[in-house]
């Protein structure tokens, strides 16, 4: 319901949704695709992370082959990019660390 709630109020363009670690990857799913009315199908081993609608180019769930901190942060930062009209820039992988 409280999904519902924010799509009806008009807050979904502003609100990043992140996966609910104490759900399942498939219970997180099915959330995430109630979100925009459709189904969501991820490739095998991908797991949902982070979900948020796009101003300029529409609903985006974001994915991940591992849920943890650094992939829910990851998540979080590219939203947060989009959502503010940024793009960002990947990191150069570091030598010998």
């Amino acid at each position: 319901w409280e999904l519902r709630l924010l799509s009806s109020a008009g807050a979904r363009l502003k609100t990043i949704y992140v996966a609910n670690p104490s759900l399942s990857d498939a219970e997180n799913a099915e959330l995430f695709a109630k979100l925009h009315d459709g189904d969501l199908i991820l490739e095998k081993g991908q797991k949902p992370i982070v979900a948020y609608e796009d101003p300029q180019k529409g609903w985006h769930v974001l994915t991940s082959k591992q849920r943890n901190l650094r992939s829910v942060a990851v998540g979080l930062n590219m939203a947060l990019q989009a959502l503010f009209g940024f793009q960002g820039e990947p990191l150069a992988r570091s030598r010998g660390r």
